[in-house]
This record gives structure tokens, sequence and C-alpha cells, in this order.
């Protein structure tokens, strides 16, 4: 971590101390990146690459400062310094190139499925597990006019081992980049928002999700540079500027973090399983449809009509008396029926109501019995109501 051509070193103790570096070096125009026992000084735009040794900085590389890897994804993995990405010259791209420490040379590696994703000018977090490289969140290219770029809500997985795009996937709607992020926290990802302090964390393990709330000291981690900071010994240590435009140095306690983080329901992603179960609903769906197509293939229904009096039930025909026909009428527009609607058709002034309504029990028994005599099958049925079970309703017979 650098402060005005300063270095700062972390002792075993966590002591803070300095180291003034002899050189004319512009450290803001560099990443300090920690590779093995090398502290390397990598130039945001190029491929010059420079090791500080002592008070002195030395390069490394044969390369040229091409300015072609503007905001590109660097990182190290086993060992090794990697670059993905990268803007210059108006022109993204994605290709993932290392460092040969031998013959002091970047290399191209070639990989698979390397049409999956589009070229990228910038990262917005990433993490490294079980030698596979998450990217989540990322700007590429928008389509719309050329060297026009916006945030993609999307991300993919690169495996080392096979070298090749694996996946790729979806984030939440409300993905939001952070302003900076930690991935190197064993098991963790601390996804920093300067607005309300808030900090997210994502469990690499299982991609369950956490926030916490930071206070004021700690959320100035947020306008710091994602490779401006060390850890040592359960500690986040990054460099501010004060009010007073002093350079100073803080403290963040990782495990106080991990121990007082709250779980969220929400997910950062889309996940692959909740996609799958829509695909096995929209599978199962499709056979529950096929399966009463099939049944309305071989049993094709059969209308259930009234006409000049008379109910038509394919060859069936039942003659009806008027208040039958009426009842029928009505139970064949509404489907469902109150008992106090089917007895309004029986009404006569200064009849008893259950008079009434035994009457109407006798219309639908009757006409119950002639249609079950000639179909085998009831054209009303009775039930209690779903909202109110003192009441009874009158249905057509749904079967039909």
């Amino acid at each position: 971590m650098e402060v005005e051509g300063q270095l700062l070193k972390i002792n075993p103790t966590g002591e803070i101390s300095t180291i003034e570096i002899k050189d004319d070096f512009n450290f803001e125009k560099h990443k300090i990146i920690q590779l093995k026992n090398k502290l390397i000084a990598l130039d945001r735009s190029s491929g010059l690459v420079y090791e500080i040794v002592g008070d002195r900085v030395i390069r490394l590389d044969q390369s040229y400062d091409d300015k072609t890897h503007n905001l590109s994804l660097d990182f190290v993995h086993r060992d090794t310094l990697f670059r993905f990405g990268g803007y210059g010259y108006f022109k993204a791209n994605r290709n993932l190139i290392y460092f040969d420490f031998p013959t002091r040379q970047w290399d191209l590696i070639k990989y698979k499925n390397f049409n999956s994703i589009p070229d990228i000018g910038s990262v917005f977090s990433h993490f490294i597990k079980d030698d596979k490289l998450y990217v989540i969140g990322y700007r590429s290219e928008s389509g719309t006019y050329q060297n026009d770029f916006e945030i993609q809500p999307k991300g993919f997985v690169f495996d080392f081992n096979t070298r090749e795009i694996t996946e790729t996937f979806d984030l939440n709607d409300d993905f939001s980049p952070p302003k900076c992020y930690v991935e190197s926290i064993p098991g963790y990802v601390f996804l920093f928002y300067p607005v309300d302090r808030k900090l997210l964390i994502l469990e690499k393990e299982n991609l369950n999700l956490y926030t916490y709330v930071l206070n004021q000291e700690q959320s100035r981690i947020a306008h710091v540079d994602s490779h401006n900071y060390v850890i040592h010994d359960d500690m986040i240590y990054f460099k501010i500027t004060d009010i007073f435009q002093n350079k100073r140095v803080l403290g963040m306690d990782i495990q106080q973090i991990l121990d007082n983080m709250v779980p969220l329901d929400e997910s950062l992603f889309d996940k692959p399983m909740d996609r799958y179960k829509w695909a096995l609903f929209g599978c199962i769906l499709i056979v529950v449809i096929l399966q009463v197509c099939f049944k309305r293939v071989r049993n094709p229904s059969t209308p259930l009509t009234l006409e000049g009096g008379n109910l038509k039930y394919g060859k069936v025909k039942i003659e009806l008396d008027p208040k039958t026909e009426r009842l029928v009428e009505l139970i064949l527009e509404k489907k469902t029926v109150s008992n106090k609607e089917l007895n309004d058709l029986f009404y006569k002034k200064g009849q008893n109501m259950i008079h009434i309504n035994r009457e109407k029990n006798n219309c639908v028994e009757r006409i119950n019995l002639l249609f079950e005599m000639k179909t085998k099958r009831q054209l009303i049925l009775k039930k209690q109501s779903l909202y109110d079970k003192r009441m009874n309703v009158f249905q057509l017979n749904k079967k039909l």
C-alpha cells in the first residue's frame, strides 16, 4: 500500500512503518500486488511490470507501453499474475494473459467458449474457488453505438484446469456495482456501497448473501482503489485522506464483521437452480396439458344445451316442464347457484318457504334421476358454500 511515494509496511505484530522510495516513480499509475515473495507494481494501462526491492523500483518486463489494459481485471492465482479484459484505443477485449517471469513477457491463454462472453471493458467483482474464476458483473459495449459501454448484470465462470468458460449466468435485476470490493478474504467477498454505508458479504461456498452496516470510519474504504489495501491477521488496512488532507491508515476487523453480519433472503444471482425449477415446472405443465388433450381426443366433450324445452346431451334428449327448464337454464348459465336463487324460481305469494324449498329439491332430484338414468351421471350437485358453511349451493357437474 502506498502513500505519496512511500510504501506502508505491516510487520507480523501489526505495526505500520513506511519505506521511502528513492526512485522517481508514480505510484498512482500502478497497482501494488503481492506475488509470492515479490512486491509487484503493475502499470494500470499497459504491460509494464516493476518489482519493488527495498527502496528501489526495478523494471521486470520486456514489453511496451501499449495503453490497452485500462480497468482490466488483475489477479494472482497459482503464484501467477493474470490480466483479463480491459480497454484501450476505443476498444475492449476478452483476452486472458499472464506474465511469464522467465521470459519477462506477457503470454496469451487460449480458452474455449470465448464466444459466450462479450469484450469486457471492466469487471465489477470476482473471486476464485476450486480453480475457477467467478466474474460477477461487468461493463461491455451496449451494441447501440460503437465504443458505448454499459453495465451488464451478468457473470461467468472460467475453469483454469480445462481452460474454458463453463457457465454464464444472470444477476439479480437489482444488481448494482460496488464502489470497491475485497475478494481475498477466506470464504467471503466484501462488496462496499458508500451511499448508505452498506457492506454486502457474499459467501463463496454456497453463494449466500449477508449484510452489515459500516460505521463512519469503515465506510471510507469504499473510496479506496480495490488494490490499495492490505489484509493481515484478520484485519483489512487501507489508507484515507482526512478533512485536513492528511494521509492515514485505518483498520477494519474482519472477524467482528463476520460475527455480526445479517443473512439476506434475496440473492445476488438469478440462481441456475431457480431456472431448473422453472424448467421442471414447465415440463410438468406440458405433460398435464398433453394428458388433457389426449383425454379429449379419446373422449371428446359432449355439448349440454337447452332447445325448445328439451335438455340435450349428445344423443340424449329430456323433455322439461317450464319450472324445471328455468332451473336448468339458470344452472347452465351460472354454473354455481345459491339455494335462495333457485327457491326464487318457485316462489308464490303466501306460500310457506319450507314448502317452496321442498318443491325446489324435488325438482332437482327429478331432473337428476332422469338424467342419470340415461347418462349414468348426475346433472346437478349440491355442496356447502366455500364462504359460509351454513349455506348450500347447487353446481353443474363439472365432469359434464
